[in-house]
């Protein structure tokens, strides 16, 4: 599967998962870009169009209502919103519940990595929970 994921790059812990998802996805296989939102490649190259876009910080402008890829084909490419944040500290600052509920409409589901967040995440969208490990090489010192 060839996998675009949209990050701002920027040391926090949301970039650092970004990072470590993707490493997975290409230990399992899987062809893996990452872009700024501004479009600037950070990582990877993929060999065709994308099969999934993947937001978790923010999303480039010229994705928002694309009907057509870089490779100039017709895409209905599904859209997946990473909810890296709590729902409740979401709400508190007011921000990151901006950021999710504008992008919602644009996405197809959104992704948690807690499942005692799902339920809050559906209320908004229909919401996967996915598994995410801790990094031991990095926090378990």
């Amino acid at each position: 599967m060839r996998l675009v994921h949209f990050v701002k790059k920027e040391v926090s812990g949301l970039y650092r998962t970004t990072i470590e998802i993707c490493q997975a996805e290409q230990e399992m296989g899987h062809e893996v870009l990452i872009k700024e939102p501004q479009g600037k490649v950070i990582y990877g190259q993929l060999s065709g169009p994308a099969d999934v876009n993947l937001i978790h910080s923010q999303y480039d402008l010229h994705e928002y209502h694309a009907t057509r890829n870089e490779w100039g084909i017709e895409t209905s490419t599904p859209v997946f919103l990473w909810c890296h944040g709590e729902p409740i500290s979401s709400v508190g600052n007011g921000v990151s519940m901006r950021a999710l509920t504008d992008l919602a409409p644009l996405t197809d589901a959104f992704l948690c990595m807690r499942v005692e967040e799902q339920g809050i995440w559906n209320s908004l969208k229909r919401c996967y929970y996915v598994t995410k490990g801790v990094d031991l090489n990095i926090f378990g010192h």
